[in-house]
């Protein structure tokens, strides 16, 4: 959906829930390393939750303008944002430093109806806001051609996702079926003048590999905890993230552009894959965001011949369970993962060997559990472990 797919494409990265903060590197932090200016235009500034959201991106700027709110719920409708689009660009094109504008736009969400334009006789409410917003693009793009930014500027479009499938959307296309109603293909075209028009088959892969394709494009490269890969690189390269998509607890893989669903070892795979990025994600700033607060984690002793005892507390309501631990020194090098076998008792210890970490200084333990194979933050501590 819209908050996670933004994040799943300015960080090729996954998030739980709808508001959860990212704080790693994303795709407007390298390009700030590489002197760009960045910029998000807001087309919900009213919308107090998804702005508090967007400000957590560490744009530059985000534009917020208020000043037309024509669109539904007092949002812009995607005629003014266009148009903004164009007037921010023009702005930002005035300065010496290159620039990166986003921009999300509203008008064709599920039950909308098309504001300046009409398909037809205008009965077709999802046809109508298809229709305006193909318009409303037309006229950006002829704009956009006559201005001085169609010399040195790239205009990559794309969704956050595809079209739900819901009674409008039968009724419109009766003869379209899908696997899932949730999961369908979603457009991504780049533009810039001077490039010989051509096709590009992306293979099933999804928008994770959004952030390190527009750098691939554009030859740039820095630190990142990515999980896509670049649709410019072979498939037989890729990561095992691009191609998997879960909703309403079903799970699928969308491998070569075939829809299929997941068997037990696949979900099994993926699901200690998302744990490791998770623990790497969240941090002890974040840990507020832990399902149960009841649940506690602590390190009862360090002995001599280097073994930690964890203790854990409260956490028996939990039948399926794993431990991450790793030390500050050198990021996440030496991480390392625990299962913790199910157990009747309100408190456990487990035993770490601290000689498969070699180092000394703060060390991180997260407690996870499985909720339909996805891990979820039950508790966490930092230790400082002197030499």
């Amino acid at each position: 959906a819209t908050y996670m797919g933004l994040s799943g494409q300015l960080y090729s990265g996954y998030q739980k829930e709808n508001l959860d903060a990212n704080y790693l590197i994303s795709l407007q932090d390298i390009f700030k390393d590489y002197g760009y200016q960045t910029a998000f235009i807001n087309t919900e500034p009213e919308n107090q939750d998804f702005t508090n959201y967007l400000k957590g991106f560490c744009f530059d700027t985000l534009v917020n303008d208020t000043s037309k709110l024509d669109g539904t719920a007092r949002s812009l409708s995607d005629k003014t944002a266009y148009e903004l689009l164009l007037a921010t660009a023009e702005k930002l094109n005035n300065s010496e430093n290159p620039f990166f504008l986003s921009m999300y736009t509203f008008g064709t969400h599920v039950s909308l109806d098309g504001i300046y334009e009409k398909y037809g006789d205008g009965t077709d409410t999802l046809l109508n806001r298809f229709y305006d917003v193909d318009v409303q693009i037309g006229t950006f793009i002829e704009a956009f051609q006559k201005s001085d930014l169609c010399e040195n500027t790239i205009v990559i479009f794309t969704a956050d996702h595809a079209t739900y499938e819901d009674s409008s959307f039968t009724a419109s296309y009766p003869d379209y079926s899908r696997k899932s109603t949730m999961l369908d293909r979603i457009p991504l075209m780049i533009y810039y003048k001077g490039l010989e028009p051509q096709k590009w088959n992306a293979e099933g892969r999804n928008s994770l590999d959004l952030a390190p394709t527009i750098l691939d494009f554009l030859d740039m490269t820095g630190e990142n905890y990515f999980l896509g890969e670049s649709l410019f690189s072979p498939v037989d390269n890729n990561s095992i993230f691009d191609t998997y998509f879960e909703s309403l607890s079903a799970y699928y893989n969308t491998a070569g552009g075939e829809i299929r669903t997941l068997s037990m070892e696949e979900l099994s795979e993926i699901s200690v894959e998302i744990a490791k990025y998770f623990a790497l994600k969240l941090n002890e700033s974040n840990f507020e965001q832990n399902i149960d607060d009841t649940v506690h984690i602590g390190v009862k002793d360090i002995e001599e011949k280097g073994q930690m005892k964890v203790e854990v507390l409260n956490a028996q309501d939990y039948s399926v369970m794993s431990f991450a631990i790793w030390s500050e020194d050198n990021g996440q090098d030496d991480l390392t993962w625990h299962a913790v076998e199910s157990t009747q008792e309100n408190y456990m210890t487990f035993t770490i060997d601290l000689s498969e970490h070699d180092a000394v200084g703060i060390y991180n333990i997260h407690l996870y559990c499985y909720d339909e194979a996805e891990p979820v933050l039950l508790a966490g501590i930092q230790i400082d472990i002197e030499p």
